[in-house]
């Protein structure tokens, strides 16, 4: 399953509204935002480590 939030944009997505409350309750980062010209993106994996 693939889940996806989406944003209205690239400074909202850069100031991690969305991806502190998954780290608050023990998720984590696995890498840098990604800039794929039509695709700007950043993820996180959760406490069992599923991305």
């Amino acid at each position: 399953m693939l889940v996806c939030l989406s944003s209205s944009s690239r400074e909202k997505v850069d100031a991690m509204r969305w991806l502190l409350p998954a780290l608050t309750a023990d998720g984590a980062t696995y890498n840098e935002p990604q800039d794929h010209s039509f695709l700007y993106g950043h993820g996180f994996a959760d406490l069992n480590c599923h991305i």
